[in-house]
């Protein structure tokens, strides 16, 4: 039998390897991927609060449900973010539905396709 071929002691893994799963060598930096999510500060909650792109549902019949559901969900440190205001979240898909006619999509921000034209045909 022939000799077994001299095996050098284990080092780290080739590069190969770490590219292999899509990390590389900067993969152990930064914020871990999991964990408690960041704690945003009051002025950045006021900041979210006072965004235009939320205007619409802020000034809707379900304005005052909607901020409880979002800043609930902004001051969130559970994990999943927002696990600890599933409620609250009802509560607004409840007063949504019961004004569907306010919560329609205008033309502009209908999705692209025609879906109910095709259903039609």
């Amino acid at each position: 039998s022939s000799p077994a071929p001299a095996q050098s002691p284990p080092s780290s893994p080739p590069p190969a390897a770490h590219s292999a799963n899509g990390e590389g060598e900067n993969a152990e930096k930064g914020p871990p991927p999991e964990g408690p999510p960041a704690k945003m500060t009051e002025e950045e909650i006021q900041e979210a609060l006072d965004c235009p792109c939320i205007a619409k549902m802020r000034d809707s019949s379900c304005g005052d449900v909607f901020l409880d559901a979002y800043t609930c969900f902004l001051r969130s440190d559970s994990d999943p973010k927002g696990l600890d205001c599933v409620e609250k979240f009802a509560e607004m898909q409840v007063c949504m539905e019961k004004h569907a006619a306010e919560f329609t999509l205008d033309d502009e921000e209908a999705p692209a396709g025609g879906e109910e034209e095709e259903e039609a045909a």
